[in-house]
């Protein structure tokens, strides 16, 4: 078996190596290895890069926890996702602190309304809270420094499919 994404020649996260394969994501359930997964400490989860993103990328965070280290995913398996883990990007930054080195670049692209403009809709965008417009340029870099194949990017950036605004570029 091999890892999804290093099969279909995405980067892995900094600070990381590829390796074989090491669990299966608990949400896609697709293989992926060290440099394309990660161990969730919150809930011992395989989560792979594209679905970490993904929950970066959703509109609404769960309030169920105290503190950054008490979060866990509250919702039970069978129960669509709806709602972030993450409250906010210091929140995922602290779970992922590989990502932290980018950090000034995802405010850097928070504010470059023309990129962002050809993945989300203006009026989308222009309606979110500053914290979220963060998550999303966070997830929108990540997506685009690790090559991921655009159809395993956030579904939000994926609307942009159907109105023939290129998702890649």
């Amino acid at each position: 078996m091999d890892c999804y994404f290093c099969y279909s020649g995405a980067q892995p996260r900094p600070q990381s190596v590829i390796t074989r394969p090491l669990g299966v994501c608990r949400i896609c359930h697709c293989a992926a290895c060290y440099g394309h997964g990660i161990r969730d400490r919150r809930n011992a989860w395989w989560i792979c890069i594209a679905c970490d993103i993904n929950l970066l990328s959703l509109r609404d965070p769960l309030h169920n926890y105290e503190s950054d280290e008490d979060l866990t995913f509250a919702q039970p398996d069978d129960t669509p996702r709806t709602a972030s883990p993450y409250k906010n990007l210091d929140s995922f930054l602290f779970h992922r602190p590989a990502w932290k080195e980018y950090q000034r670049e995802f405010e850097d692209l928070q504010n470059e309304n023309t990129t962002i403009y050809k993945y989300i809709p203006q009026k989308i965008w222009e309606t979110q809270s500053n914290e979220m417009q963060l998550k999303l340029a966070a997830a929108l870099y990540i997506a685009k420094l690790s090559k991921l194949s655009p159809e395993d990017w956030p579904a939000i950036f994926q609307r942009q499919k159907s109105t023939g605004t290129p998702i890649n570029g």
